[in-house]
C-alpha cells in the first residue's frame, strides 16, 4: 500500500486510490499472494491426507451447498481429493435432538485470510466449542476469493449464501416472530470481520424478517483509508515477551499492502462503508455491535476506534477518541507497554479507570461491546497458525485467552441480545 497514491481520509474528501503501484510493487505482490496460496495448499493437503489416515475428532454435523452459488459448490468428503472449496459448515449443539422439532439461535461465521486464502475447516475448532457451550448452531460461511474476486464480490457471496441457509427450513434455526429480538447473529474473523460488518448493511441482510441482532467481529480489517505503515506505529512492540512475540516486526505487516491490493479496485472511495466498515453508519448496523481486538496486532486500533464512536453515537457515553495520528500516546497506541498478568481479559467483572481494555454500553434496543485480549498476535484463536508456534507455552496462552474470549461473546450474545 505504500506505493499507492490516496487522497488523505482526514481531508475531507473521499479517499480514493488514484493510479496502481509500480511493476516492481505488483510483481512483489503477486509473489506475496500466490506463494502464500501455494503454501496453504500445501498445508491443506498434507493434512488432508492426515485427516485420511487419522480422522479428526472435530466435524461439522452437516455440510450444505446452494444452487445461489454454483461457483463455491461443493461437498468434499476427502480433502485431499478436492480442491473445491466446501460453501457451509453448520455444527449443531450437543443437546439437538434430531428426532425433536425443537430449534435453536443461529450464529453465521465468517472465515478471514485477507480475502483471499482462508478456509473455512480452520474455524472447526472454534465452531464446534461455541456451538456445544452456548447451545448455539454455529454455520461456517466461506466466499469466493480475490484476486480473481475483489470488492464488492465477496460481500455478496456471504449475502447470499446468508439468505439461502436462513431460508432453508432443514436447519432447525430458531425463526420464530414471538421475541422482540432475532435469535440470529453473525462474527467474522480478520477480512470476515470485516465482510460482517459489511454485509450486515446490506438491505436485503439488515431488513430481513431474521435480521441479525448482533455482529461480532474479531481482530478485523475495518479502516482501508490508512495504509499500513501508519497502522504499524499504533500497536505496541513488547521486548519483554517470548521471542515468538516481540521484536520490531508484525507478522501480518509484510503481507497487508498485497492483500489490500489484491482485493481493493482502483477507484473506489477507501471510506465506503461496505469496505472500510469503521465508517459504518450506526443505524446501519445491527442493534448489538461487539468489537474484539488483539493487543499485539496493529488492526486492534480502528476496531477501538469504531467501538468508542459507536459509544458516543448510541449511549452518548464517551471512553475517549483513539486517534492514529494523535500526539498523545494512551490515543494513539492501543493497549500498553508493560507484559500483563493476572486476569486473561483485563477489565471484565470489575471497575478498571483505564477503559482501553474492555467496556460495554447499552441503550435502548442496542449496545456495544469492546474487548481487548492482551499480549496475543493477530490469529491467535486460529490453530492453523498458533500451532506455528513453535514455544508450548505461548500455544497454551493463546488456548486459553481463545476459550475465555469465546466464553464472554457467547454470555453477552445469551443474555444481553438474545436475553435466553
Amino acid at each position: 500500500m505504500s506505493s499507492e497514491t490516496r487522497e488523505s481520509v482526514h481531508s475531507g474528501a473521499p479517499a480514493v486510490l488514484h493510479k496502481p503501484p509500480p511493476l516492481t510493487a505488483k510483481i512483489l505482490y503477486s509473489i506475496i499472494l500466490y506463494a502464500g496460496k501455494s503454501l496453504a495448499a500445501l498445508s491443506r493437503g498434507l493434512q488432508g491426507l492426515k485427516e485420511v489416515i487419522w480422522p479428526p475428532n472435530v466435524r461439522p454435523d452437516l455440510i450444505k451447498t446452494y444452487q445461489c452459488r454454483p461457483h463455491l459448490p461443493v461437498r468434499s468428503v476427502k480433502p485431499i481429493i478436492s480442491h473445491r472449496w466446501i460453501a457451509l459448515r453448520i455444527f449443531l449443539p450437543a443437546s439437538h435432538d434430531a428426532s425433536s422439532p425443537h430449534v435453536h439461535p443461529v450464529l453465521f461465521v465468517i472465515v478471514g485470510g485477507g480475502w483471499f486464502m482462508g478456509y473455512n475447516k480452520e474455524h472447526d475448532e472454534w465452531n464446534r466449542a461455541f456451538a456445544h457451550t452456548q447451545s448455539t448452531i454455529v454455520i461456517g460461511l466461506d466466499h469466493s476469493k480475490a484476486p480473481r474476486t475483489p470488492f464488492p464480490g465477496p460481500v455478496h457471496d456471504i449475502e447470499a449464501l446468508m439468505l439461502a441457509a436462513l431460508a432453508d427450513e432443514t436447519i432447525p434455526i430458531d425463526r420464530s416472530s414471538h421475541y422482540t429480538t432475532n435469535r440470529v447473529a453473525i462474527l467474522g474473523f480478520a477480512s470476515g470481520g470485516n465482510l460482517a460488518l459489511a454485509v450486515s448493511q446490506l438491505p436485503s441482510i439488515h431488513n430481513h424478517s431474521l435480521a441479525p441482532a448482533a455482529v461480532m467481529c474479531v481482530a478485523g480489517v475495518l479502516d482501508l483509508s490508512i495504509t499500513t505503515e501508519r497502522k504499524l506505529e499504533n500497536r505496541y512492540y513488547k521486548p519483554a515477551l517470548k521471542p515468538s512475540k516481540r521484536g520490531g516486526k508484525d507478522s501480518l505487516g509484510p503481507v497487508m499492502p498485497a492483500l489490500c491490493w489484491g482485493y481493493v479496485p482502483y477507484g473506489v472511495d477507501l471510506c465506503n462503508p461496505l469496505l472500510s466498515p469503521g465508517y459504518a453508519d450506526l443505524s446501519m448496523l445491527p442493534a448489538h455491535v461487539c468489537l474484539v481486538g488483539a493487543e499485539l496486532d496493529f488492526l486492534a486500533h480502528e476496531a477501538w476506534r469504531l467501538a468508542c464512536r459507536l459509544s458516543r453515537e448510541g449511549a452518548g457515553v464517551d471512553h475517549g477518541t483513539p486517534d492514529p495520528e494523535s500526539r498523545e500516546t494512551q490515543w494513539r497506541i492501543v493497549g500498553q507497554e508493560q507484559v500483563h498478568s493476572g486476569n486473561p481479559l483485563r477489565g471484565l467483572g470489575e471497575r478498571v479507570a483505564d477503559e482501553r481494555f474492555a467496556f460495554e454500553e447499552h441503550w435502548q434496543d442496542g449496545g456495544v461491546k469492546w474487548l481487548l485480549v492482551l499480549d496475543v498476535l493477530h490469529g491467535f484463536d486460529n490453530p492453523f497458525y498458533r500451532e506455528m508456534d513453535t514455544h508450548r507455552e505461548d500455544i497454551r496462552d493463546a488456548e486459553v485467552k481463545t476459550e475465555a474470549y469465546m466464553r464472554e461473546l457467547g454470555t453477552w450474545l445469551r443474555e444481553r441480545v438474545w436475553r435466553l
